[in-house]
């Protein structure tokens, strides 16, 4: 199946506040597709504050070879909440509410962005700002969200930054048996101040440039973040958001390409320290094989370089036959 690469959050002047919004996003619905369509992106979402006036517009951008996804960032005073392809609009209702009436309405936002037809995504989860970061206190509810935003473009991938720690809680929740699909997004306010090295991109693997394809590939994790490398990794077969069947031992095909050189991969096994593996090539291709030992999943990690920096998702892992 083929691979698309896209930015699901990305601000247009419809954040700014000509638009009763109070960003400094001054980039028309025409100009983020052009920025994004010259970046080689399949599809984008204009993920703007406060309103849903953008969406009408920019589907009228849909093409054979670009899909604008519909969303709009949910301010909550206690974290931001993606509405991804959720076509309508969902307020927070409890801005200044009791931390059990938040606890409800961050329920019932989901939900509703799951009537609408979308995915709810917890953005920046540890933001440094507070009322941008999801509370620790409110952990106890976060399955309620469908994806994560683990890379935000906004800075760097690497410890002691927000993206560092939200990528530290995604595998936390991981051990913990809860799942929630890694995603990625530029968060750009504005094109003039794009950064090379704040750009970063969600690929996902599915049949067809569709709408709905895309949609689900993200709910399901069929794909990974990127600042440079594109990593195909299969394990017995088994892609990202797939379940790898095996007897006890695992295959492991990888295959990575960047513009640079790619120092390292690093495999993540629930329970276990990271196994790494030396790269030192911008092309890269191996066959591995390691005993499963009864591991439920496992994620790869291309480079240590924040700017040439690949992160998958889990393929999961289950024993099948006799052992």
């Amino acid at each position: 199946m083929p691979w698309y690469a896209g930015d699901i959050h990305q601000h247009s002047h419809y954040s700014s506040p000509l638009y009763g919004g109070d960003d400094e996003a001054p980039d028309t619905l025409a100009e983020v597709f052009e920025f994004m369509r010259s970046k080689g992106l399949d599809f984008g979402a204009a993920s703007d504050h406060h309103n849903i006036l953008n969406h009408e517009a920019w589907k009228k951008f849909e093409s054979t070879d670009f899909i604008p996804l519909v969303s709009k960032e949910i301010s909550t005073g206690s974290g931001h909440v993606m509405a991804l392809g959720a076509d309508g609009d969902v307020v927070f209702g409890a801005l200044g509410g009791s931390d059990e009436r938040k606890r409800a309405e961050f329920r019932r936002v989901c939900d509703e962005i799951r009537r609408l037809g979308g995915i709810a995504q917890l953005n920046h989860p540890r933001d440094r700002k507070l009322p941008i970061s999801f509370p620790e206190r409110f952990t106890g509810i976060i399955d309620c969200f469908d994806t994560m935003e683990i890379w935000n473009g906004s800075e760097r991938m690497e410890e002691g930054t927000k993206n560092g720690d939200a990528f530290r809680l995604w595998i936390a929740l991981l051990e913990k048996g809860i799942y929630l699909p890694a995603t990625s997004g530029s968060d750009q306010h504005s094109i003039k101040d794009y950064l090379r090295e704040r750009w970063v991109k969600t690929f996902v693997r599915t049949e067809r440039l569709e709408r709905g394809n895309i949609l689900r590939a993200i709910k399901n994790g069929n794909g990974f973040v990127t600042s440079g490398p594109f990593v195909e990794i299969t394990v017995n077969g088994a892609s990202y958001g797939e379940t790898a069947r095996h007897r006890g031992e695992l295959v492991i095909d990888i295959s990575v390409d960047s513009d640079r050189e790619v120092d390292t991969l690093a495999i993540h096994r629930d329970g276990k320290p990271p196994t790494e593996l030396r790269i030192g090539a911008a092309s890269y291709r191996n066959r591995i094989t390691m005993a499963a030992e009864d591991r439920k999943w496992l994620f790869f990690v291309a480079g240590t370089d924040p700017f040439n920096k690949a992160i998958t998702n889990p393929v999961f892992l289950e024993r099948t036959g006799d052992r």
